[in-house]
Formats: structure tokens, sequence, C-alpha cells
């Protein structure tokens, strides 16, 4: 099977921005547990702090699947006050110059 990624955009509501952070260190624990999630990472807008990316690579669909049911997806489940709008890209990884 091949590797899945997602590109996640969050929009915090205005002025929200560091709840993302913050909800988002409560989850590393539960991500760094997860077998098969090889990169997860949390990116702020330079131009917008209250937009973030997300940028997931996972083994394969299974493993995104029990990522999306898992204990980091409940940890996270908390900003959802905070958010005004979330858009999830999926994807299939085609070529990397550095990296996993």
């Amino acid at each position: 099977m091949s590797n899945v990624s997602v590109v996640a955009t969050i929009t915090a509501k205005p002025g929200r921005g560091d709840e993302i952070i913050a909800a988002f260190e409560g989850a590393t624990e539960a991500v760094q547990a997860e077998a098969g999630t090889l990169m997860y990472a949390l990116h702020r807008n330079q131009a917008n702090p209250d937009v973030f990316y997300v940028t997931e690579l996972y083994e394969d669909q299974a493993a995104l699947d029990a990522h999306m049911v898992g204990p980091a997806m409940a940890a996270l489940a908390g900003i959802g006050d905070a958010v005004d709008g979330v858009d999830l890209q999926f994807a299939t990884p085609v070529a990397v110059a550095k990296g996993w």
C-alpha cells in the first residue's frame, strides 16, 4: 500500500490562534504513540496568525483511519469552539526531495 498524506487548513476565530497551538501541544503524546503516523506538523501562517496548516503523513489508509478515531483526535476535539473553519485535502505523496 502507498503512503497517504493530509494537508489541513485550520482557521481560528479572530484572536484565538494560540488556543489551536495549545490543543495540538496537548495531543503530542497521543500522536507520537500512533505507530502508522510518520509525520504530523502544525504550521502557523506568518501573515495571519489565526490560520494554520497541518501536514500529515501516514503509512497507509489504515493508519489514517486509526488516527481519525484515536486519542489524538479526541484530544483535539476541544478546539471546536476556537475554530472558524477547516479544510482537509487528502493526497498521495509522489515525490520527496528530503524527508521520510
